[in-house]
Protein backbone atom coordinates (compact mmCIF):
# COMPACT_ATOMS: atom_id res chain seq x y z
CA UNK A 1 0.00 0.00 0.00
CA UNK A 2 1.19 3.61 -0.64
CA UNK A 3 2.36 4.92 2.05
CA UNK A 4 0.94 8.86 1.54
CA UNK A 5 -1.01 10.36 3.95
CA UNK A 6 -3.20 12.57 1.75
CA UNK A 7 -6.73 12.79 2.83
CA UNK A 8 -9.39 13.60 0.59
CA UNK A 9 -12.74 15.50 1.32
CA UNK A 10 -15.38 15.00 -1.07
CA UNK A 11 -17.80 18.02 -2.03
CA UNK A 12 -21.19 17.83 -3.43
CA UNK A 13 -22.30 19.85 -5.92
CA UNK A 14 -24.73 22.02 -3.97
CA UNK A 15 -21.52 22.63 -1.81
CA UNK A 16 -22.22 20.21 1.18
CA UNK A 17 -19.04 18.61 2.18
CA UNK A 18 -18.86 14.55 3.20
CA UNK A 19 -17.92 14.59 7.06
CA UNK A 20 -15.25 12.05 6.86
CA UNK A 21 -12.66 12.07 4.08
CA UNK A 22 -10.64 8.90 2.15
CA UNK A 23 -7.46 8.24 1.40
CA UNK A 24 -8.08 8.49 -1.93
CA UNK A 25 -9.71 9.62 -5.35
CA UNK A 26 -10.57 9.01 -8.75
CA UNK A 27 -7.40 8.21 -10.58
CA UNK A 28 -6.33 6.09 -7.91
CA UNK A 29 -5.80 2.41 -7.78
CA UNK A 30 -7.96 0.51 -5.16
CA UNK A 31 -9.15 -2.88 -3.40
CA UNK A 32 -12.36 -3.58 -3.09
CA UNK A 33 -12.47 -4.72 0.82
CA UNK A 34 -16.62 -5.15 0.93
CA UNK A 35 -18.55 -6.15 -2.42
CA UNK A 36 -21.24 -5.88 -0.47
CA UNK A 37 -21.28 -2.41 -1.20
CA UNK A 38 -21.48 -3.27 -5.13
CA UNK A 39 -24.66 -2.10 -7.16
CA UNK A 40 -24.94 -5.18 -9.91
CA UNK A 41 -28.71 -3.63 -11.51
CA UNK A 42 -28.03 0.06 -10.63
CA UNK A 43 -28.85 1.04 -14.62
CA UNK A 44 -29.07 4.52 -13.84
CA UNK A 45 -25.54 4.30 -12.36
CA UNK A 46 -24.31 2.49 -15.45
CA UNK A 47 -25.14 4.95 -17.98
CA UNK A 48 -24.09 8.21 -15.92
CA UNK A 49 -20.80 6.67 -15.89
CA UNK A 50 -20.48 5.69 -19.20
CA UNK A 51 -20.79 1.72 -19.25
CA UNK A 52 -24.36 1.57 -19.98
CA UNK A 53 -26.07 -1.95 -19.69
CA UNK A 54 -23.12 -4.19 -19.98
CA UNK A 55 -24.44 -7.77 -18.57
CA UNK A 56 -22.86 -9.26 -15.61
CA UNK A 57 -19.71 -6.39 -16.22
CA UNK A 58 -18.44 -8.61 -19.06
CA UNK A 59 -18.60 -12.37 -16.85
CA UNK A 60 -19.71 -15.46 -17.17
CA UNK A 61 -23.22 -15.55 -15.91
CA UNK A 62 -22.54 -17.75 -14.03
CA UNK A 63 -22.55 -16.40 -10.44
CA UNK A 64 -19.73 -18.89 -9.06
CA UNK A 65 -17.39 -18.58 -11.58
CA UNK A 66 -18.26 -14.39 -10.75
CA UNK A 67 -17.41 -14.31 -8.02
CA UNK A 68 -14.36 -16.69 -7.23
CA UNK A 69 -12.89 -14.28 -10.85
CA UNK A 70 -13.68 -10.97 -9.47
CA UNK A 71 -10.33 -9.12 -9.91
CA UNK A 72 -8.10 -7.61 -7.08
CA UNK A 73 -7.07 -3.90 -8.22
CA UNK A 74 -9.07 -1.34 -10.17
CA UNK A 75 -8.73 1.98 -11.44
CA UNK A 76 -10.93 4.77 -9.71
CA UNK A 77 -12.50 6.05 -12.65
CA UNK A 78 -14.99 8.46 -11.33
CA UNK A 79 -17.94 9.19 -8.16
CA UNK A 80 -21.36 10.64 -8.23
CA UNK A 81 -23.56 11.31 -5.05
CA UNK A 82 -26.35 8.60 -5.05
CA UNK A 83 -29.50 10.29 -6.22
CA UNK A 84 -31.81 8.55 -3.06
CA UNK A 85 -29.30 9.13 -0.58
CA UNK A 86 -28.10 11.93 -0.03
CA UNK A 87 -24.30 12.30 1.30
CA UNK A 88 -23.76 8.30 -0.03
CA UNK A 89 -20.67 8.21 -2.86
CA UNK A 90 -21.07 5.55 -5.81
CA UNK A 91 -18.04 5.09 -7.67
CA UNK A 92 -17.31 4.11 -11.04
CA UNK A 93 -14.01 1.40 -10.60
CA UNK A 94 -12.65 -0.73 -13.90
CA UNK A 95 -10.18 -3.82 -13.49
CA UNK A 96 -6.80 -3.81 -15.32
CA UNK A 97 -8.92 -5.95 -17.63
CA UNK A 98 -11.26 -3.49 -18.02
CA UNK A 99 -14.44 -4.37 -17.16
CA UNK A 100 -16.58 -1.68 -14.97
CA UNK A 101 -18.46 -1.85 -11.30
CA UNK A 102 -20.57 0.45 -9.41
CA UNK A 103 -19.27 0.35 -5.80
CA UNK A 104 -20.07 2.39 -2.89
CA UNK A 105 -16.93 4.52 -1.45
CA UNK A 106 -17.07 2.70 1.60
CA UNK A 107 -16.18 -0.91 0.30
CA UNK A 108 -12.98 0.37 -1.28
CA UNK A 109 -8.93 1.22 0.06
CA UNK A 110 -6.58 2.29 -1.59
CA UNK A 111 -3.57 0.13 -3.24
CA UNK A 112 -1.80 3.26 -5.39
CA UNK A 113 -2.38 6.84 -4.45
CA UNK A 114 -0.81 9.39 -7.09
CA UNK A 115 0.97 12.49 -5.47
CA UNK A 116 -0.75 15.93 -6.37
CA UNK A 117 -0.39 17.34 -9.58
CA UNK A 118 -0.38 20.80 -8.50
CA UNK A 119 0.34 21.96 -12.06
CA UNK A 120 -2.87 21.03 -13.12
CA UNK A 121 -4.54 22.74 -10.20
CA UNK A 122 -5.43 18.93 -8.12
CA UNK A 123 -6.25 19.86 -4.96
CA UNK A 124 -7.77 17.46 -1.24
CA UNK A 125 -11.22 18.51 -2.23
CA UNK A 126 -12.69 16.13 -4.35
CA UNK A 127 -16.07 18.09 -6.24
CA UNK A 128 -19.04 15.34 -7.53
CA UNK A 129 -21.98 15.68 -9.00
CA UNK A 130 -25.17 14.12 -8.37
CA UNK A 131 -26.87 11.49 -9.93
CA UNK A 132 -29.78 12.32 -12.12
CA UNK A 133 -32.92 9.84 -12.02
Amino acid sequence: MNSSKLEFTYKFEDGRIRLDTFPFRPGDLVEVIDWGEHYSSFKTAFNAFGFGEQKRHGYNCDVQSYYANRPKIFKFVAALEHCDYPQNIICHIRSMQGHNFVIGIEGLKPVKVYPLRKLKGETTTVEIKRLKR
